[in-house]
């Protein structure tokens, strides 16, 4: 049963469904807390094997979703229609409360220093995901802990954890936590993949690109340690940084102020800037076999060579690129070999892919990469409070699931532990192929529980 004190009492009896909904208070407030606690708790309270069992959640004067239902009813933009509850207006409030869809974006930017392979700056952008709750509200429920950093995978874009495949992204439940949400694009943006942008390295990325935006995050939140979430590229990239730079590194970028209009703030990335990481689909190696190491091992000429990632790699000019790019030069030449299914794994694998850019030599880095088997990744000097790994079993399709022992194993910190995701047979995954793996639900609710 859940019950709100003084307001709302929604009572369950075992197979009658809702039984009855009272409102002894004047207030709609505890009518729709009530509402929007029963549906975030669906699974228990319409469970038909539980319905059975007594089952009561109080909400009183110190529960976040009454405060928070109260909070949204009573802001600026919605409380002209408070009074006026039978308008549309007042429907359509109700209605993104109910289904969490309170989200207003900052996107701030921050630059790099010019110590890149291309000698230049390079201006990168984060995104501060917040809630329509009010200033007030935010503060009793965030003040004190630490921002929550996403970022995405190889061919993502700012968005991608805020808009997951299912349109329910991690990044809107964590800020419908009381997390401070913030998104970091290393690439896939405006300011990163363009006619005239440098064709930036892995270790771009690793050294500027990565330490630069998390000083920018802190500059911005005013923290100095941060949790992390990381897809793919954004995994590794991060895992690669902290390797050098876990104990701070100075001057690693700037922030823009507003009072002069430049990018003069110099901020620097603090020492143990990360306390606890999480790495979702995280490549390490790549030594065994997936259906894209696999592909990329082909031999063009058979026994002579060349290795079919390289070959494939040497066709592509363009500074910048996106996965077709690769799957359409490197298909024929499977098909050409008899590797039907590699073709059709390779093809699939281009499809399920985001459609955004990223630089031909982050690209080149990546195949090269799954062309060697015999590959090493040093992670020893990471140092974090604690990390946990998410990979597909027996792989995503792209990451071999050994990757993930891999990198524990490499690991010298006590607090490190690994999940595996039950993947299913390519090239018809159940849900959690490389990039929906961010998106699969065991994933979302250990982060989410871990976070509390």
């Amino acid at each position: 049963m859940i019950e709100l004190q003084e307001q709302e009492i929604i009572g369950i009896e075992a197979f009658s469904w809702i039984d009855r909904i009272g409102n002894p208070a004047s207030d709609i407030d505890g009518d729709i807390a009530s509402v929007k606690k029963l549906v975030s708790a669906k699974d228990l309270f319409f469970n038909r094997d539980l319905l059975t069992q007594e089952r009561t959640t109080v909400i009183d004067d110190l529960d976040l979703t009454g405060i928070g239902v109260a909070d949204l009813l009573r802001s600026p933009s919605n409380f002209p229609y408070y009074s006026d509850r039978t308008s549309d207006r007042f429907a359509t409030v109700v209605e993104r409360i109910l289904n969490n869809n309170n989200f207003e974006i900052a996107v701030r930017t921050v630059k790099t220093t010019d110590g890149t392979s291309y000698g230049q700056n390079t201006t990168l952008r984060l995104k501060n995901v917040n809630s329509d709750l009010s200033n007030n509200y935010k503060d009793v429920l965030v003040n004190g802990s630490k921002p929550v950093v996403m970022s995405g995978g190889i061919f993502s874009t700012l968005t991608a954890w805020e808009n997951g495949n299912s349109r329910n992204g991690l990044a809107n439940d964590l800020v419908n936590d009381g997390h401070d949400v913030w998104e970091i694009e290393m690439n896939g943006g405006t300011n990163t993949e363009c006619d005239t942008c440098p064709d930036y390295t892995y270790q771009d990325q690793v050294d500027y690109f990565w330490p630069a935006l998390i000083a920018g995050v802190m500059n911005y939140s005013g923290k100095n340690k941060i949790n992390y979430i990381g897809h793919s590229n954004g995994c590794r990239v991060a895992l690669s940084s902290l390797n050098s730079y876990s104990h701070g590194k100075n001057n690693t970028g700037y922030t823009f102020n507003s009072e002069t209009g430049e990018y003069d703030i110099s901020v620097d990335l603090p020492n143990l800037p990360v306390d606890k990481f999480f790495g979702v689909a995280c490549p390490g190696v790549l030594n065994d076999d997936t259906s894209f190491t696999s592909s990329t091992r082909v031999n063009v000429i058979p026994i002579i060579g060349p290795k079919l990632g390289y070959f494939t790699m040497d066709l592509i000019s363009d500074p910048h690129v996106k996965m077709r790019d690769f799957t359409i030069r490197a298909l024929p030449f499977l098909l050409n070999r008899g590797e039907i299914s590699l073709g059709n794994s390779l093809l699939t694998i281009g499809t399920l892919i985001e459609p955004s850019e990223i630089s031909r030599n982050l690209l080149d880095y990546y195949v090269n990469l799954s062309v060697q088997d015999s590959s090493t990744f040093v992670v020893s000097s990471v140092d974090v409070g604690k990390i946990e790994l998410f990979n597909g079993k027996p792989s995503d399709f792209i990451v071999p699931f050994e990757d993930q022992q891999s990198i524990l194993d490499g690991l010298t910190i006590s607090e490190k532990s690994g999940t595996s995701i039950s993947t299913g047979l390519f090239p018809i995954p159940l849900i959690n192929d490389h990039a929906s793996m961010k998106d699969n639900s065991k994933v979302k609710t250990n982060i989410r529980e871990e976070l509390k």
